[in-house]
């Protein structure tokens, strides 16, 4: 591109979005009002908390005509016009639609015009990654590229500071490998935004677009992405390198929205699919316990029980040697009998205010409950003789009992809000299994499954359902229910 050229003009105005800049703002901002709509609706839980630090790191937005994806592609955007510390830059990537390309290529250009005015190019970048040999410095296929266009409106209406730059690449025959390296090398949160255009399945009837997609999302979340190919997701290439920087990173995608184009007016017997995810921190997994201060939180716990069962016990460890132990901590106690039936099994779920556990909800029916204590050890002996004698499930434990009595602490990390999900299926498809514990909540319904309980079922689905129905929510609610995800540290024998 010469120096006359140095602007890449739109492409797509006119087509795939309005070309007169009031009609262009009307329409990106009625779809980022709308998205914040469905957001409000959803409870106070979402989307504002969707992050447990203070930025996104990427989105993974769709990429066709703004009528059909621009409502999906808006509740990313609405979601990050509402972070408090915004990028600087935006690193564009998506497919090569227009022209073949071996590896990728980054644009040339020193602004990226659309009818809300132009963006300056982030050249530092450009000549960084242009020392990479899988990037060519081409305008070729950036030309009449769509995929990356589309996504300047919304940026443009939702960077409240004008002075961001960004970076354009697409992809064609470069491997995962090493668009990840490209990836690794511009990633910087919070000052640089990813954001990854792809649309998933093409041209399927609607229900099987459904379906396929639902799957490919599934395996999004849970960064299990080698086996995604073209087929599942026109930018696979950037999206699977996004999900590898993911495990590198311990970041992870969360599910925002999903649609087809059937959903916006296109025929349903040949629909384009939509999602728009949120890349965000993973729930932090606490740290796990060194072998003293697991034995001595065992020995704790058995001593306790002894105690209350009049049983002479001979306490081995002192818990005060262990710093961690007197911190704040959020535990489940878990009894099992010998032939490994439950005993029982309590605990505690830490904030926000309105996830309790299952003590504070027995306390809050005007059950006998003392308030839970503060450090990981007194809250976990709390949390053990509720689990001994006042399971409302199970009856309580006898001196008999004690007898090759297993048992085992779960330390709760902080928990990560979820998109609220009206179904077992919606919720399916925003874990990752074996390590998401999940917290569920709707009025007086209540509930939570420990990450360890995925070992007794076969499919998330069925894990789900169990929940749902464990959380007196077997029949449909009225509205969204409330979820949230955690991670867990357990001590065990």
């Amino acid at each position: 591109m010469s120096t006359e050229q140095a602007v890449r003009p739109p492409a797509v105005a006119g087509s795939f979005y309005p070309a007169e800049p009031a009609a262009l703002r009307t329409l990106v901002d009625d779809q980022l009002a709308a998205a914040d709509e469905r957001a409000a609706a959803r409870g106070p839980a979402w989307p504002e908390a969707v992050t447990t630090g203070d930025h996104l790191g990427a989105v993974i937005v769709p990429h066709a005509g703004l009528v059909y994806s621009g409502p999906v592609a808006a509740a990313a955007y609405a979601l990050l016009r509402r972070q408090p510390r915004q990028p600087r830059t935006v690193v564009l990537i998506g497919p090569a639609h227009r022209e073949r390309v071996r590896s990728m290529a980054v644009s040339g250009a020193d602004r990226f015009r659309t009818p809300l005015g132009d963006v300056p190019a982030a050249r530092a970048l450009r000549e960084m990654v242009a020392g990479d040999p899988d990037v060519a410095v081409d305008d070729g296929p950036h030309r009449h590229e769509h995929a990356l266009e589309v996504q300047l409106p919304f940026l443009q209406r939702v960077l409240r500071d004008s002075s961001w730059q960004a970076l354009a690449l697409v992809v064609g025959g470069a491997s995962p490998e090493a668009t990840a390296r490209v990836l690794r090398a511009v990633w910087d949160p919070p000052d640089t935004l990813v954001v990854v255009s792809t649309d998933l399945s093409h041209y399927l009837p609607r229900p099987e677009a459904v379906r396929r997609d639902r799957a490919t999302l599934a395996a999004a979340v849970a960064l299990e992405s080698d086996d995604l190919t073209g087929a599942d997701a026109c930018g696979v290439r950037p999206l699977r390198a996004t999900l590898e920087l993911c495990r590198q990173r311990v970041l992870q995608p969360v599910l925002l929205e999903q649609a087809t184009s059937a959903d916006t007016g296109g025929p349903p017997d040949r629909v384009v699919g939509y999602a728009s995810l949120a890349v965000t921190t993973a729930p932090p997994t606490p740290a796990p316990f060194d072998a003293a201060a697991a034995a001595a939180v065992l020995d704790a716990v058995a001593a306790r029980l002894h105690r209350r069962l009049g049983v002479p016990y001979e306490h081995r460890h002192d818990t005060t040697a262990h710093p961690r132990l007197a911190q704040p901590a959020a535990t489940f106690v878990t009894l099992r009998h010998a032939d490994g039936s439950l005993a029982g099994c309590v605990g505690t779920i830490p904030p926000p205010d309105d996830a309790v556990g299952d003590t504070e909800r027995r306390r809050r029916r005007g059950r006998r409950a003392d308030p839970s204590p503060a450090s990981l050890i007194d809250n976990a002996l709390h949390n053990a003789e509720a689990a001994a004698f006042s399971d409302p499930r199970l009856p309580a434990l006898t001196a008999g009992d004690l007898r090759g009595l297993r048992i085992s602490v779960s330390v709760v990390g902080s928990l990560q809000p979820l998109r609220p999900v009206r179904s077992p299926e919606e919720l399916a498809e925003q874990l990752v299994p074996p390590l998401d514990g999940v917290w569920l909540s709707s009025g007086r319904a209540r509930g939570t499954f420990l990450p360890a309980v995925w070992d007794q079922f076969d499919r998330p689905i069925t894990f789900c359902r169990a929940l749902w129905d464990k959380a007196g929510l077997a029949s449909t609610p009225d509205g969204f229910v409330d979820a949230w995800r955690y991670r867990t540290t357990s001590v065990e024998p």
